[in-house]
């Protein structure tokens, strides 16, 4: 009677019910691994640039069990955003730095030739 009614088809599908096929639970072991993997990578960038709060509120969801991953994704987004705009800013400073120097040094061009004539023009009225 115990082995008609465990191979009984009743039997099989409450069994493939409640118990988690292969491909589950080598799905849950990648995506566990793939956090893990994400986690040190995430900490060791942390531990590099320092004082990047983003990056421990990321490690810090990381290292949950339960991880809505769209608000990892969108904070890595915001962050990559953040980090082109910085970019761009940078870019435009360093341009227009350039062009501040190229100003001073033909200004202290004009004026060395100015002391220069006015030096020279010194010394002919003294002789």
């Amino acid at each position: 009677d115990t082995i008609k009614m465990l191979s009984d088809d009743d039997a099989l599908d409450l069994f493939r019910k409640t118990v988690k096929s292969p491909s589950l639970l080598q799905l849950d072991m990648a995506r566990q691994q793939a956090r893990m993997k994400a986690w040190r990578i995430v900490s060791d960038l942390g531990a590099k640039q320092g004082g990047r709060p983003e990056l421990g509120f990321i490690a810090l969801a990381l290292a949950g069990k339960k991880v809505d991953f769209t608000k990892v994704f969108k904070r890595i987004d915001d962050m990559v955003t953040l980090l082109v705009k910085e970019g761009k800013d940078d870019a435009s400073k360093k341009e227009y730095c350039d062009k501040e120097f190229d100003e001073a040094k033909d200004k202290a061009k004009d004026l060395k030739s100015e002391i220069s004539t006015l030096s020279s023009s010194l010394e002919e009225k003294q002789a």
